[in-house]
């Protein structure tokens, strides 16, 4: 408030703040996914909120003690560099005191916190490094943080030093190999039993392969999985759409909107045409080419990929020319919305045969969009549809639960898929229908909090 610029220099000081914003905008949304596999743009931005605190770079206000002052930042930088080094390592090679060891057996809780302070020492030690070597260094730092408060450039080294820990070492920030695009950051995990590769999107599993057994040995399994194991309401849809096209005397030709880890590519036939739509390049070089998963590799070597986003390009499709259209796409946890508008609908039905269906998948832990599908459908004129939910999946890597609808031109389209499972009837009455020109979270959000606790 004090450095605030007279009257007259306002004009220029609203243009500075602006091209600031304007810059800032360009780095995270152009920059960042090109020189950071991660988000680290964002602890990054926040150790650097303590630049911004008056002083902070500035030694010249401790006067004749500034030389005291740069050997204390000094200091700080070499103990938290040393630890962020050094602590993993101590970490790593420490046994834990085992109970025999320290005696606790002998030693009532009462007498023990009184006549063995060495014990208890132990046991800080050992709950300490329970916390890994990460979250150790970290709150070193953040304890320089705290008691550094009236010295600003202190606080600024210990903060940048968090971020060199959270970026360095294995964190939340930093996990799995992770590979970014300008739609998010994608992390190819092993699972914490060793058996599965997996790839995390956000915090949403987005597919599973098995690499080894339960006696830990390497296996080539392209088996399905997660979501779309052989019994899943995805897999049952592509089996009665093929019945459903062989009564024709023809192959079925099925669109898929999200090319994920390519588990669906596995469900299908010889003969079968099958076209997958995938926005981010990224997504295709980790299903085609990384020996991460290996489904397309085995079922589709020389798959049917069209880049772009699915509203454009699958408009540029054939009209009636699909049996069966899929829309799997997901962005973290939620579903682009103009994937699931009634425009895109009619989009979907548009380009289905007859005897058709889409099948969009919906599972989500925050909204209801089984009521979002049922207030869509009521304004779409001429379409049939129904919800179908799997809570018979044991929930592990190999099943994962899983809701989608499913919708048709005609009712007659949907009467075989009608006995594939208990089919759920659309319930307009919830929410308010999403088109290209309105879409509400919060009524969504609503609904869903409302079905958990009722």
């Amino acid at each position: 408030y004090e450095a605030r610029p007279a009257p007259k220099y306002l004009t220029e000081f609203y243009l500075w703040m602006s091209f600031g914003g304007a810059l800032g905008g360009l780095t995270t949304a152009l920059l960042a996914p090109k020189i950071f596999s991660e988000v680290f743009e964002y602890p990054i931005l926040l150790a650097l909120t303590m630049a911004c605190r008056p002083g902070a770079l500035d030694l010249n206000r401790y006067g004749r003690k500034w030389f005291e002052e740069l050997c204390v930042v000094w200091l700080i930088f070499a103990i938290g560099f040393l630890s962020i080094y050094w602590i993993p390592w101590l970490v790593e090679r420490a046994s834990m005191p085992s109970t025999a060891a320290t005696g606790l057996d002998e030693i009532s809780r009462a007498a023990w916190w009184i006549t063995s302070p060495i014990l208890f020492l132990k046991r800080l030690y050992v709950w300490a490094l329970g916390w890994g070597a990460t979250s150790l260094v970290v709150a070193l730092m953040v304890a320089v943080v705290v008691f550094n408060k009236p010295h600003p450039p202190r606080q600024l080294m210990a903060a940048m030093l968090i971020v060199t820990a959270l970026t360095w070492l294995p964190s939340n920030v930093k996990r799995g190999d992770a590979q970014r695009s300008y739609f998010g950051v994608y992390r190819v995990m092993l699972s914490t039993d060793g058996q599965w590769n997996t790839l995390v999107h956000g915090t949403t599993l987005h597919g599973a392969q098995r690499v080894r057994d339960a006696e830990g040995n390497t296996v080539a399994d392209i088996t399905p999985a997660t979501y779309y194991y052989d019994n899943s309401p995805m897999a049952r849809t592509v089996s009665t759409a093929r019945d459903a096209a062989a009564e024709q005397n023809r192959k079925p030709r099925v669109g898929v909107i999200g090319l994920g880890t390519g588990s669906l590519a596995c469900h299908a036939n010889e003969g079968e045409a099958w076209r997958f739509f995938e926005i981010d390049p990224v997504v295709i070089d980790i299903a085609v080419k990384s020996d991460s998963f290996t489904f397309m590799q085995n079922c589709q070597p020389k798959p049917d990929i069209v880049i772009g986003d699915a509203r454009l390009t699958m408009a540029r499709e054939a009209d009636k020319s699909f049996d069966l259209i899929i829309v799997d796409a997901f962005s973290s946890d939620a579903v682009p919305v103009h994937l699931m508008t009634a425009e895109a609908m009619k989009l979907y039905l548009s380009k289905l045969t007859p005897t058709g269906v889409v099948l969009l998948h919906i599972s989500n832990r925050y909204l209801d969009l089984d009521a979002v599908l049922g207030a869509t459908a009521s304004v779409i004129p001429g379409i049939h549809g129904m919800i179908m939910s799997d809570d018979t999946a044991d929930g592990g890597y190999a099943q994962s639960t899983s809701t989608v609808g499913i919708f048709a031109s005609s009712e007659a389209a949907l009467t075989k898929f009608r006995e594939n499972g208990e089919a759920i009837e659309l319930d307009a009455s919830k929410v308010k229908p999403w088109t290209d020109d309105y879409s509400d979270i919060i009524g969504p959000f609503m609904s869903k909090y409302r079905k958990r606790f009722n």
